[in-house]
């Protein structure tokens, strides 16, 4: 909400006979001029005690003028009947006597104006007041207050001033009632909303995410709110706070000026694993995620990702999102998975996802997974059975992020699960079919604090588990390497719990550059199966090491080590960055 109606009401704060004054000020009990030949003498001194002095009066001489200063600077202090009781000369040296008089303390605020009762304006009022001198910062303070009020209650346009100041002198201290003047002006009921700026995306996109349609009540944080709305879109660089424009008797209109962002991306990582044994070859892992975030200006959404872990397993993922389903708060994803593990099996599954915005921080889903294993020829099917899978479940989704890429503050909460059916056949196993039912449970934990100037504290928490009467190879979780627990090889852990923590600490040097250190560790257990060569373990790892992340003309290049427990310097694995938007 932009300010310029609140100051407009406030360069009327007081009607004739009042001063007005950013600052409290008081004069000693004895005041010589500096040079001059007059003095200033107060009665009632003791009232001035504890109140802020400024310099002394530069006065020569006594007039009218020096006067009106003193009783100004009186009544800014909250001495409202101060008075100049009298002058006196003697031998060419003036005198001034000055009744300081009670301070005027704020007893009761009257509010008077047009507005529903039930508003509910009279008999309140900012309890700090109540009990203070009447200083100009006091009075400033009371109108915010019921300015603040009034648009909260839907009122943007609404003005406040103080109309008079009635005072009752009881013993050494005068009581006041001080009236205000309310004028709540227009509802603020929202006639439309203006967009300006952009060039990409279609206007009726933008309004669909600001959630924001004509006939809905203004509220004071509804600016802030479609500024946050749109920035976390990821559609814009940059959204400032909306404009209020003013429609009379019909209501208010949003002003949304925007800039149009990149919406498309590409993020690499190539990473260097050395040999597991001395003089051994080291491995080579690369990650290549590309998405496009805009497609023709309607916010959908499509990404690719690949992941070779090493020589013999990769992986692929594809993924398409429908956002705002037939004008609905409602976002619908589907995607298909593959899986190619070493010489054992081939791993497909096809998913979806349909979420429900509750609100802005807050949604739920419904989730759907079908997937089949089949054995590679050959040595595969020795050692990895076929299966079918197929599972329903639901999610629940907190965010409060300022923003989902490098977040600055905020927190992630995000629980999927899902129970299923799972066939398995195999002529190695006894029997050769069976059927049995799964469970999968799945939950991420973020949060992100400014710890300091320019510093970010992320903690991240993961975990999954799944469990059935049969498992096999290709339903266990892979956990090690640089997107879980780093300083570990790609995949290096395996099991059918799992949980894992993220610590790190971001020094921001500007833009999307950082320097960071962070410390990993993560708990594997798994359940042993003889007849598929599963044996049961449990363990712990622990790794850690540095980053940077720096701005390039090719986008931002990121280059980290890690080390393991136990890993000298020659074992650390090194990983480089390429993040770009297109």
């Amino acid at each position: 909400m932009k300010w310029s109606a609140r100051t407009k009401a406030s360069e009327s704060i007081f009607s004739s006979g009042f001063f007005v004054f950013l600052w409290l000020i008081c004069i000693p009990n004895s005041l010589a001029a500096q040079g001059g030949r007059a003095s200033l003498h107060f009665q009632n001194p003791s009232n001035l005690a504890n109140i802020p002095i400024l310099d002394s009066l530069d006065i020569s001489s006594w007039n009218s003028q020096d006067s009106a200063t003193v009783l100004k600077k009186l009544h800014d202090a909250g001495f409202w009947k101060a008075v100049i009781d009298s002058t006196t000369m003697l031998d060419k040296w003036q005198t001034v006597w000055v009744d300081v008089g009670p301070p005027a303390i704020i007893e009761s605020l009257l509010v008077k104006g047009s507005y529903p009762s039930e508003i509910g304006f009279e008999n309140v009022g900012p309890p700090s007041s109540f009990g203070t001198r009447i200083t100009d910062e006091a009075l400033n303070r009371i109108l915010r207050w019921y300015l603040e009020r009034a648009e909260r209650l839907g009122f943007p346009f609404a003005s406040a001033r103080v109309e008079n100041i009635h005072l009752t002198e009881i013993r050494d201290t005068s009581f006041a009632v001080v009236e205000i003047g309310l004028e709540l002006g227009s509802p603020g009921v929202i006639v439309d909303l203006q967009v300006e700026g952009n060039t990409r995306t279609t206007l009726s996109t933008i309004v669909r995410e600001t959630r924001v349609h004509p006939g809905d009540r203004y509220t004071d944080g509804l600016p802030a709110t479609v500024q946050h709305r749109l920035l976390r879109s990821q559609l814009f660089s940059s959204v400032p706070e909306p404009n209020v424009l003013d429609h009379g008797s019909e209501g208010v209109s949003l002003l949304i000026n925007v800039t149009e962002g990149t919406h498309n991306s590409f993020d690499g990582i190539l990473g260097y694993l050395p040999g597991t044994t001395t003089g051994g070859s080291g491995t080579v892992m690369g990650l290549v995620n590309v998405q496009f975030g805009n497609i023709l200006g309607t916010g959908r959404r499509m990404s690719a990702r690949w992941y070779r872990e090493n020589q013999s397993n990769q992986e692929i993922d594809l993924h398409y999102t429908e956002p705002w389903v037939a004008n609905l708060p409602v976002h619908l994803t589907g995607g298909i998975f593959q899986r190619k593990q070493d010489s054992s099996f081939v791993k497909e599954r096809v998913e979806g996802d349909v979420q429900v915005l509750l609100s802005d921080e807050v949604s739920i889903g419904a989730l759907f997974s079908q997937s089949s294993v089949v054995p590679t020829a050959g040595y595969g099917a020795t050692v990895s059975p076929e299966s079918k899978n197929r599972s329903f479940g639901v999610s629940l989704r907190y965010d409060t992020r300022d923003r989902p890429v490098n977040p600055r503050y905020g927190a992630l909460y995000a629980t999927d699960y899902l129970r299923g059916s799972k066939s398995t056949s195999a002529p190695f196993l006894t029997p050769a079919y069976s059927e049995a039912s799964t469970e999968r449970y799945e939950f991420d934990v973020q949060f992100y604090y400014p710890a300091g100037s320019n510093q970010v504290a992320a903690v991240e928490m993961h975990g999954k588990s799944y469990s059935a009467s049969t498992m096999d190879a290709s339903d266990l979780f892979l956990v090690g390497g640089t997107t879980t627990i780093r300083g570990y090889r790609e995949g290096q852990f395996r099991g059918n719990r799992i949980a894992w923590m993220n610590l790190e600490y971001r020094f921001l040097t500007g833009g999307e550059s950082s320097v960071f250190a962070f410390v990993d560790a993560g708990y594997i257990a798994l359940r042993g199966d003889r007849l598929i060569g599963l044996t049961e373990s449990e363990l712990s790892a622990v790794g850690y090491g540095l980053g940077v992340l720096s701005e390039s003309p090719l986008g931002v290049l990121g280059v980290s080590i890690a080390f393991g427990k136990g890993d000298a310097f020659g074992d650390g694995k090194l990983h480089v960055r390429l993040y770009n938007r297109f």
